[in-house]
């Protein structure tokens, strides 16, 4: 990736001019190095073409000499993302395991990445979430929600009538709800405000995710299953479909949402 610093004409015709890389903690990536350094038809702007280190966020730091007096700097990947609120499981917990190997915005990363794939194999979002949602009505007794164990239930109206809970049951843990008489056939005639999720993570859903995690950057520092990379984005795919179902099957699937 090229990058540029802008010294001034007074600065022009200069071999010295090099670079650094600077984490967002304050270490150093990589030490100064005038390697690839040329000027560019405008005199005073030097410019090179820099490869950067996987999921490197931090300071692109350039200087006219080694003495560093004068120098210009730019940002790269300020907004690198912490661990989202979906993420199943945590820093501390991946790093028992890979102890100093990685950073902590690359195990980062790679935790949202792997939350993320497995909430799309499961079709479901595990982390407590409120969800507005219209269904249709089949005219029967039961009333699948598509998210599920159910933490609470703001509202239902059916056919623009509220729904009073005296008028159905509901099976929490599988997100079933039972009229006493029926849900009237229609189309997204039913509304419902929810909120879903475990406030507590399962401990081998924990699990899966925090072995994932691991096997996901020993993958990529080994460079052998990285499917795709879209580096300033903060995006990649880690496991195939039939990785993920080969490998992690017998806990995940108990936690899939079949869609039929």
């Amino acid at each position: 990736m090229e990058f540029t610093a802008v010294f001034g004409a007074g600065y022009a015709g200069l071999t010295t001019v090099g670079y650094k890389l600077i984490n967002a903690d304050g270490s150093t990536a990589l030490a100064r190095t005038t390697d690839g350094v040329t000027e560019t038809s405008t005199p005073g702007t030097y410019s090179a073409d820099i490869i950067l280190p996987l999921y490197f966020s931090g300071t692109i730091t350039w200087s006219t000499d080694d003495t560093e007096l004068v120098e210009a700097s730019e940002t790269y990947n300020s907004d690198r993302p912490a661990v989202e609120p979906y993420a199943l499981t945590d820093l501390a917990t991946v790093k028992t395991y890979t102890g100093t190997e990685y950073t902590d915005e690359e195990i980062q990363l790679a935790i949202n990445t792997v939350s993320r794939e497995i909430e799309n194999y499961c079709n479901r979002v595990f982390n407590p979430t409120d969800y507005s949602i219209k269904l249709s009505g089949s005219g029967r007794q039961a009333l699948v929600l598509p998210q599920y164990p159910v933490l609470s239930i703001t509202s239902i109206v059916m056919d623009d009538m509220a729904v009073e809970t005296a008028d159905y049951d509901n099976d929490d843990l599988a997100g079933i709800l039972y009229h006493d008489t029926y849900w009237t056939k229609g189309v997204r005639n039913i509304a419902i405000v929810y909120r879903a999720g475990y406030t507590t993570l399962p401990r081998d859903l924990t699990m899966v995710a925090t072995k994932m995690t691991v096997d996901h950057l020993q993958r990529l520092s080994r460079d052998i299953s990285l499917k795709s990379e879209t580096l300033s984005k903060h995006s990649w795919t880690a496991f195939s479909a039939q990785e993920m179902t080969t490998n992690y099957n017998v806990v995940l699937n108990h936690y899939k949402r079949f869609v039929v």
